[in-house]
């Protein structure tokens, strides 16, 4: 049904453009030597330098990441698949 304050034309042209997929941007397919570079920074953490920096990091790793953690059951090294829904719950 046509929404009563859409005159019929304006209606029928909104429908049209958000029903038109084309030009749509399919995601990134990487290429083994993409995921090769990319996997070789993995493991990489940022040092805090200055003082603000070390105070947001013991903030962020300390009173947010931690006890979050602790409150979902979630243990890094053997996570639970009940933590692990936990969290995602929690974070959507």
């Amino acid at each position: 049904t046509v929404h009563p304050l859409l005159p019929q034309k304006q209606y029928l042209a909104m429908e049209r453009e958000m029903a038109d997929k084309t030009g749509r941007q399919q995601n990134h397919i990487w290429s083994k030597d993409e995921l090769d570079s990319a996997l070789a920074t993995f493991s990489d953490k940022h040092v805090p330098e200055t003082l603000s920096d070390k105070v947001m990091h013991g903030f962020m790793y300390y009173g947010l990441y931690h006890p979050f953690n602790f409150i979902t059951g979630y243990t890094h090294h053997d996570p639970s698949p009940s933590s692990l829904v936990w969290r995602l719950i929690v974070l959507e």
